[in-house]
């Protein structure tokens, strides 16, 4: 079998520049961490590291995240803060572009699983992890992995998928990292001028409202009904007669069907 090509640099800058995405990119073949170098990045607009193969890749709650080398789409976008935006915002920026991407892209419904996971069909295809920098200057990072040409039998779990999976057929990944870069970009500029209006945009494609899910959490798991997400992004979980608001956990539906009750949205 023919080893896959590497990233196609020129082509990336090229369709950037043709559409008017103003991002600075870095590239290394091989890096331990997108996110990490992106620490080092200190720049007044959008940059991003991009990468074939990367060995330490985490998502979140300390999770490793893997992928055969030249088959995903990774990297790490700096963004300043600005405008309306707030620092809990960066984990709906990155999943909105993804969504969008895979739908420009493959023509695929994505939905997202709270907060930022991106699913086709109930399967997980993309995880975004996103952190917030004060210094030197008020910045989100979000490194995001996004499965495009990876095999079946490399996917990691039975509830991950990848475009070629989904497809049946490969998709040029400079395709898909043109798209994300771009929808990142545009999410940006929407949330430096109405950060409500993006919340929405995102809240609207989450999968969860009215659904009985499980919480699981360092201490322990419970059930509760999903009624809504707060502005700061908080899981708003009904459990009895209080409502709790879920931020460091992890979340799974726990039936497909919708639980009748009240909504908080």
């Amino acid at each position: 079998m023919e080893s896959p090509a590497p990233l196609d640099l020129a082509r990336i800058r090229a369709s950037l520049a043709a559409s008017a995405t103003a991002v600075t990119i870095h590239f290394e073949p091989e890096i331990d961490s997108t996110n990490r170098l992106a620490r080092e990045i200190v720049h007044p607009d959008p940059a991003a590291v991009l990468t074939d193969y990367q060995t330490e890749g985490k998502g979140r709650r300390g999770r490793r995240w893997s992928a055969p080398p030249r088959s995903s789409v990774l990297c790490s976008v700096v963004l300043p803060l600005a405008g309306t935006m707030r620092p809990t915002d960066g984990p709906m920026i990155g999943a909105l572009a993804v969504a969008a991407t895979v739908e420009d892209v493959a023509g695929l419904a994505a939905t997202i699983k709270w907060p930022n996971d991106v699913l086709i069909g109930g399967r997980k295809v993309a995880g975004i992890l996103a952190e917030f920098h004060a210094a030197p200057s008020l910045r989100i990072i979000l490194g995001m992995g996004v499965n495009v040409n990876v095999p079946a039998s490399d996917l990691p779990t039975p509830d991950a998928t990848s475009l070629l999976h989904e497809l049946g057929l490969p998709v040029p990944r400079e395709d898909v990292a043109v798209t994300l870069l771009h929808h990142i970009v545009a999410w940006h500029r929407r949330l430096a001028d109405d950060g409500d209006a993006a919340f929405r945009s995102w809240r609207d494609r989450l999968d969860i409202t009215g659904r009985l899910v499980e919480v699981r959490t360092d201490t322990g798991s419970w059930e509760g009904v999903a009624e809504g997400v707060a502005r700061d992004g908080g899981l708003l979980v009904r459990r009895g007669r209080v409502v709790q608001t879920v931020y460091a956990a992890d979340v799974s539906l726990r039936h497909p069907l919708q639980v009748p009750g009240p909504s908080l949205q």
